[in-house]
């Protein structure tokens, strides 16, 4: 986690995408740890979970977004230039 914080910090990175579920730790606390120390980070989780879960998941996490692996290309696209403005 702390490498993760350190390469985000370092190279001025504005957006991450993360699965929600992954080895070890999750993309939930992942994206939690993250808004905390880094707030500006924008961060977009994305799974195959039911949307309703996955909505929650993001919320409960500090996202600010999140994306259905079952959406289009295009929808990804109109989140992700969203979420960066």
């Amino acid at each position: 986690a702390d490498q993760i914080h350190e390469y985000l910090f370092e190279k001025d990175v504005k957006l991450l995408v993360s699965d929600v579920e992954m080895p070890g730790l999750p993309g939930t606390k992942v994206c939690k740890m993250l808004k905390d120390s880094l707030p500006d980070l924008k961060i977009i989780l994305f799974s195959n979970i039911p949307e309703r879960d996955l909505m929650r998941a993001s919320e409960q996490s500090k996202a600010d977004d999140w994306i259905s692996k079952n959406t289009k290309p295009d929808e990804w696209i109109r989140k992700v230039r969203a979420v960066l403005g």
